[in-house]
């Protein structure tokens, strides 16, 4: 039956790739190797309304490769459209293997996001979408759980929904999602207002899973000129805790196109408001067509433009395009 539905298809390939090479002077040690960031998602075009979407990703870190894993794989049918149906409503289902992603508005200045990461893990279940005059949008996703896991062990039943408004310069969202196997139970919201000059987006999420706590994040990036952008952003993970200033941290950054060709960017991080952690990133990308090359200093992790790989302090050069 699958070979039968490829058939027909058009298929289209799209992805994101990294690789990375670095130094870390506090261990002494270098690391290379893909940062985590490779994806490969393949297109069917079943019909002019059904569309069946595989996402694939492979993990790489040194001398060491692990199995390509599916992490996602769905059948999408636009329903109102297949039957015929116009009007300002339309309803469309995915069903298989996926997680749930609440849209992240905060995520802007450079800094994803900043209100927690909300998505569930994947499951075979399936996702309502309901849209009205393409401005409002109910999600709703649920995941039986009647199946066993690889380990052996029975998943719990899953489910999310969200509300989602898009509007000119303003978006927003709120969202509820229930994962025990994974994230517990999350109710939140984000928020941005974008414009060709002032983007800002703010984030808060409570979550309960081994104990209750509140995330918040806010963020902001003004264009001074064509060429100039700065940006701001401030996130903490737990404010109902007593740990507000230990989990809080503050970020400035600045990011110029030199030419067309050549971009310098630099990041300070303040975190840890009792310790006082200080942590800062400097470097320069160079696009070469649609592939850049990053090369890079951190000190103490902060991680504006850094690898995904824990390094400490040192330098870092990586190579990313998007396809």
């Amino acid at each position: 039956v699958a070979g039968s539905a490829f058939a027909m298809t058009d298929p289209a390939f799209s992805g994101d790739f990294e690789f990375f090479a670095g130094y870390d002077f506090v261990g002494s040690e270098a690391e290379f190797g893909d940062s985590g960031e490779a994806s490969i998602n393949l297109n069917g075009v079943v019909d002019e309304y059904s569309t069946v979407n595989a996402e694939l990703s492979g993990d790489f870190a040194g001398t060491t490769a692990n199995p390509v894993s599916i992490n996602a794989f769905t059948l999408t049918t636009d329903i109102t459209g297949a039957l015929g149906v116009a009007g300002p409503v339309g309803l469309s289902i995915t069903w298989g293997a996926q997680d749930f992603e609440p849209a992240d508005y905060a995520g802007v200045a450079g800094y994803e996001d900043t209100a927690f990461n909300n998505d569930t893990d994947t499951y075979v279940g399936t996702v309502w979408a309901i849209t009205f005059a393409d401005m409002l949008t109910i999600n709703a996703a649920i995941y039986p759980g009647t199946y066993t896991d690889l380990d052996g062990t029975s998943e719990e039943m899953v489910g999310a929904v969200e509300v989602q408004y898009v509007s000119g310069a303003i978006s927003a969202n709120a969202f509820y999602t229930y994962d025990p196997n994974l994230i517990g139970m999350e109710i939140g919201t984000t928020l941005a207002y974008v414009t060709d000059m002032l983007e800002v987006g703010f984030g808060l999420t409570y979550m309960e899973m081994l104990t209750e706590t509140l995330v918040a994040g806010i963020a902001a990036l003004y264009n001074v000129t064509d060429t100039l952008g700065v940006g701001f952003a401030f996130g903490t993970t737990d404010i109902l805790n007593g740990n507000f200033a230990s989990t809080s941290n503050v970020a400035l950054n600045a990011v110029f196109d030199a030419t067309d060709v050549v971009q310098l960017y630099a990041s300070a991080v303040l975190g840890n408001f009792e310790a006082i952690e200080f942590k800062f990133d400097a470097g320069a990308a160079f696009a070469l067509g649609g592939v850049t090359y990053t090369i890079g200093y951190d000190y103490g992790g902060a991680g504006f433009k850094t690898p995904d790989w824990g390094l400490t302090e040192g330098l870092y050069f990586k190579v990313s395009a998007s396809f």
